[in-house]
């Protein structure tokens, strides 16, 4: 338990400082194409470190291994760290707002309504697909190799889907884009109901990676443009950031809950593959709440 406290609040500070840097370098100009590249990147090191990770295990005997990935994983941050200290900020001005974000949902006609709700959907996937999936995959083929292999294939499609994201999606895509992706998504989760194999679940995952930048990009771009589009946004952006924070984890907890009420009702294979099809249609849940706002002239102000 006292792992698992210090751990939320280390991923809170962290997520919170980089959404802050993310906005700071990025305008509504060149958004989509710094969220593919760093998609890209993201691929680059899901296909690198199981592979240098395992190599190091191996190598070293015993707990030394896990201690040196440990380390190194501790290096990489202190210089990713070390580094941000170079990056130019605008000065933070007036006192930290603690009711400002419940004070934008309750604004009439916010734009950051239909954007919290967005990430709420967004959140009720990822918050059990980011380790069901694996599960999945290892109870399937009863290997551990088989999920390296796994992780590799789609590392390797998310790293060609997110090129190609990060080169040609245009702010003007993001509501065709959108759509497309969530339906996507839901398409490649049907031949689980077929059957429940490693082919099936590397269809899905191929899939997955393939199409997931389709839905991502717009979903991350539009609510940091939100806070760009006056002066008074701008100088709220901890709070804002907040707030996005805020909705995601509350959509991931609510998967979360969602996932253990129904388990503790029926842990057949069936179910589970049925639970995953329905909280995998979440993404055009966020498309549904904020189809407005993509085709809205918001995301093309001017960036402050």
């Amino acid at each position: 338990m006292a792992a698992g406290r210090v751990l939320g609040l280390s991923i809170g500070l962290y997520w919170l400082a980089f959404n802050i840097v993310f906005f700071e370098i990025t305008d509504v100009s060149n958004r989509d194409f710094y969220n593919g590249w760093m998609g890209l990147l993201g691929s680059l090191t899901g296909i690198a470190g199981p592979w240098v990770s395992g190599w190091m295990i191996s190598r070293w005997q015993g707990g030394q291994g896990y201690r040196m990935v440990f380390i190194l994983s501790l290096c990489i941050y202190g210089v990713a760290a070390v580094l941000s200290f170079g990056l130019r900020k605008r000065p933070r001005g007036e006192a930290y707002l603690w009711l400002e974000p419940w004070r934008e949902l309750t604004r009439r006609r916010s734009p950051w309504r239909p954007v919290a709700a967005a990430l709420v959907f967004q959140g009720i996937r990822e918050g059990v697909f980011s380790f069901l999936i694996g599960l999945l995959v290892y109870i399937a083929a009863q290997e551990e190799s088989k999920l390296g292999q796994f992780a590799l294939l789609t590392s390797a499609v998310s790293l060609i889907s997110y090129y190609a994201a990060g080169r040609w999606f245009k702010p003007r895509a993001r509501l065709g884009g959108m759509l497309a992706g969530s339906l996507l998504l839901i398409a490649f989760l049907l031949p689980l109901l077929w059957k429940v194999n490693f082919t099936t679940l590397l269809i899905m995952g191929i899939g997955t990676s393939l199409c997931l930048p389709l839905y991502m990009l717009p979903m991350l771009s539009t609510s940091f443009d939100l806070m760009g589009v006056s002066e008074e946004s701008a100088a709220k952006r901890v709070e804002l950031v907040v707030l996005r924070e805020l909705s995601l984890m509350s959509g991931r907890l609510l998967g979360l809950l969602i996932f253990i009420a129904v388990l503790s009702q029926s842990q057949s294979l069936r179910t589970i593959t049925l639970l995953m099809l329905v909280l995998g249609a979440a993404p055009l849940g966020s498309w549904v709440v904020v189809r407005g706002l993509l085709s809205s002239k918001c995301s093309q102000n001017e960036q402050y």
